[in-house]
C-alpha cells in the first residue's frame, strides 16, 4: 500500500488506551502568534504588553524555545502561517548558546531566570 494514509478523529469523550507512541522528535511544541520572525533555537518570551511571542527580552514570561523537530505539535492549524511560531514547551531542545548563561549545568536567561538543565547531548531539558 502506498500513499498518505492517516487517521483523523474529531469529537469529545473519555478514552482509555494502552498504546506506545514513537516519534523522532524529542519535545512537545505548540504554535503561538508571534510579533517577529524567530529562528530555531531562539529563547521565546511572551510579551506581557501584547500577548504575543518574541525573542526573549528581560521581563518577558519565558515560555520555551523555537523548535523545528517537535514530536508532538499542538495548535497545528497555524503550521503554514508566518504569524505563528512553533515553540518547544517541554523536553530536550537545541538552543542558541549566545542567548543564555550557563552555571555548571543550569541554564538561565540573560536576566537570570532558570529555564532548564544542560544535557550531555548539548541540548537543554526544559519543563
Amino acid at each position: 500500500m502506498t500513499g498518505n494514509h492517516g487517521l483523523v478523529e474529531n469529537g469529545t469523550g473519555d478514552a482509555s488506551e494502552h498504546t506506545t507512541h514513537r516519534t523522532a522528535g524529542a519535545d512537545y511544541g505548540e504554535f503561538f502568534q508571534n510579533e517577529e520572525k524567530l529562528k530555531n533555537g531562539d529563547l521565546v518570551g511572551l510579551n506581557l504588553s501584547t500577548g504575543t511571542v518574541r525573542k526573549y527580552n528581560a521581563g518577558d514570561e519565558f515560555i520555551g524555545i523555537v523548535t523545528s523537530s517537535a514530536g508532538f505539535v499542538a495548535n497545528a492549524k497555524h503550521e503554514d502561517d508566518p504569524n505563528y511560531t512553533l515553540v518547544g514547551l517541554l523536553g530536550q531542545l537545541e538552543f542558541n548558546d549566545d542567548q543564555v548563561i550557563l552555571e555548571n549545568r543550569i541554564v538561565k536567561t540573560m536576566d537570570g531566570k532558570k529555564i532548564g538543565v544542560l544535557l550531555k547531548s548539548g541540548k537543554i531539558f526544559i519543563r
